[in-house]
């Protein structure tokens, strides 16, 4: 089969796709381009890339740049906008199978986050016990003193302080670029490329190996 890839004629097989290093180097920047087009035209319409619809892909990044600054006004005033666009009992039912997801969401990326961190503490205790065997073996020759670093524990937890609206604001726009490169990176789950982006490079198969 042949398809035209930004004025190439490649040679594409059903299991074996064979592209020139040339034509390998131009799918990539035709893929780049093609996200970065679909990217300025859902900022443009406002509603994927609104406030409400980030949060519900990302929700834990949201609470942790974002919500855990919002004033109370501000978490009421966008209580109320959301409730503004219910006007029937099928957004109602909707919104609250929407906010279950959300929360489902949210918790399921806190467990791996911990499972993550479980993981690196599991590496450095074993590296930690390795360390004290050999630092034991080597008191026993008079080489090394003890070291006390009880006083760690005793250190104060540093409380969440009030944050400058220049501050608020420079959280909001990691947020936001975060969630601009999720997508440019064709990571965003929620989605379609191929739908959404159509034409003869979304078709190839080795697309997901590019991005």
């Amino acid at each position: 089969m042949w398809t035209n890839l930004v004025g190439h004629q490649v040679a594409v097989g059903e299991d074996n796709p064979c592209l020139s290093q040339s034509a390998i180097g131009a799918l990539r920047v035709d893929v780049k381009n093609r996200r970065y087009e679909a990217l300025k035209k859902l900022v443009d319409e406002g509603q994927y890339f609104s406030d409400t619809e980030m949060r519900k892909r990302n929700p834990l990044l949201y609470e942790r740049l974002v919500g855990r600054y919002l004033t109370e006004r501000e978490v009421e005033d966008n209580c109320n906008e959301e409730r503004d666009n219910i006007n029937s009992l099928v957004n109602l039912f909707m919104a609250q199978i929407e906010r279950n997801q959300e929360k489902c969401l949210r918790q399921r990326q806190i467990d791996d986050e911990d499972g993550a961190i479980e993981e690196v503490d599991t590496s450095d205790e074993d590296s930690d016990m390795s360390s004290s065997e050999e630092e034991q073996d080597q008191e026993s020759d008079g080489k090394v003193d003890s070291v006390d670093d009880d006083d760690d524990d005793d250190r104060p937890i540093k409380k969440r302080r009030g944050l400058s609206s220049r501050e608020k604001q420079l959280l909001k726009q990691e947020f936001v670029t975060s969630m601009y490169q999720n997508f440019l990176d064709g990571k965003d789950v929620d989605f379609d490329y191929r739908y959404h982006l159509p034409g003869c490079v979304e078709d190839l198969p080795m697309l997901e190996d590019l991005g």
